[in-house]
């Protein structure tokens, strides 16, 4: 299917940005589009490439979806790619040679860096595949573009090392870096770019495209929640087929006990490596010690987002709300269990926990220790009366 700016949705007011910009000839040569994971950050810097690279760009018809608190007048139309020329059609091949696509996948391409493991951005991919290209003139003249995806992910010697590019780039050279961590670039690569805020997919739009996914309605509305308005997100995971995964974790979370607690934490480890393993077949360029990892804070985030969905059934207890939520008996188990006091401290170590693994603390003492902390969560809110 080709694609244009037309085809992003959710994100209009950083597309009226880029259209002003590209409207006044003022485009910024470094941008950095940030925001959730998922949402369409890359989708939308390939389209904004694309027309870039467009021969022939034509005003499109457009109505943008914005809350108006300025009273400006909005644009009609949009300045987008044609489709049909020669650039758009190399862009739609995959082909273009002016379209430069970057994350860790291409250290399997450097030349020093063919046995590294793909869990960072070396600077040996920046060198190669940033740095040495954006030094010469685009092949067909309009533009030479390079979407570095991931960007949180190069390390500081990589994003110190195209600073010069940042800050000097060639004519008509323009850099995106794609990143759901602003926080990990250098404040001296935030400087030199222009940054472009994404927000969250509303949930209408996410239960849309996931009824396409052909799993039944309680997933549907289950990862719908979940994943927060990251579309991508939300269907890489029912595409690895976790909701039974999901379902036993919440389930074994309502049955805890202290006795329990070795044989959970010791499931939940051997589950994470269960999920890795299927994310490396199915994502190119990811390491299997990160994707296990990346295991370890999902299974977190369900027991987050388990005991959050139990908070919301004890805060409308009474009221007229029909809050509809899949596994219904084990959520109403867990909030009676826990209570407002022990769901609020749960979730608390939990995050406390999300900590402790991006410090590669051992993933077994990890999750033995936060189980613990659980059962003694419900042991201080039953203390309270804060039970039911």
């Amino acid at each position: 299917m080709v694609m244009s700016l037309l085809d992003i949705h959710g994100h209009d007011q950083v597309l009226l940005q880029l259209q002003r910009q590209v409207r006044n000839d003022r485009v910024p040569h470094g941008l950095i589009f940030h925001g959730p994971q998922g949402i369409g950050k890359k989708s939308l810097a390939r389209m904004w490439a694309k027309s870039l690279l467009c021969e022939n760009p034509i005003e499109k018809p457009w109505q943008p979806q914005l809350n108006q608190t300025t009273g400006e007048t909005l644009p009609e139309s949009i300045i987008d790619s044609c489709g049909q020329c020669h650039q758009c059609q190399m862009f739609e091949s995959a082909s273009h040679p002016d379209l430069h696509m970057v994350d860790k996948s291409l250290i399997q391409y450097a030349s020093q860096g063919r046995e590294r493991q793909m869990i960072s951005l070396p600077i040996d991919v920046i060198r190669e595949f940033v740095i040495q290209p954006a030094g010469s003139k685009p092949t067909h003249g309009r533009a030479r573009i390079f979407i570095i995806d991931g960007a949180h992910e190069m390390r500081f010697e990589a994003q110190n090392a195209f600073l010069k590019t940042l800050e000097e780039p060639p004519e008509k050279t323009f850099i995106i870096l794609v990143t759901p961590q602003l926080d990990r670039l250098l404040t001296t690569v935030l400087s030199r770019c222009q940054k472009f805020r994404f927000n969250g997919l509303d949930k209408a739009f996410i239960l849309e495209k996931m009824s396409q996914s052909g799993v039944d309605t309680n997933q549907q509305n289950y990862w719908a929640d979940f994943c927060q308005g990251q579309l991508g997100w939300g269907l890489s995971l029912i595409q690895l087929d976790l909701y039974e995964t999901k379902c036993n974790i919440l389930s074994q979370l309502v049955d805890l006990r202290a006795e329990s607690v070795l044989d959970f934490a010791k499931w939940l480890v051997d589950q994470a490596k269960d999920f890795g393993k299927n994310y490396v077949d199915q994502k190119l360029g990811a390491s299997a010690s990160s994707a296990n990892r990346q295991g370890m804070s999902l299974f977190l985030a369900i027991m987050a987002h388990g005991l959050n969905q139990a908070l919301r059934l004890l805060a409308h207890q009474g009221a007229q709300v029909e809050l509809q939520f899949d596994q219904a008996d084990v959520l109403d188990r867990l909030a009676r269990k826990f209570g407002i006091y022990g769901c609020n401290e749960a979730i608390w170590a939990i995050h406390e926990a999300e900590k402790m693994l991006e410090a590669n603390v051992n993933p077994t003492l990890l999750f033995e220790k936060l189980l613990l902390q659980c059962v003694e969560c419900v042991r201080r809110s039953g203390e309270k009366g804060l039970t039911a």
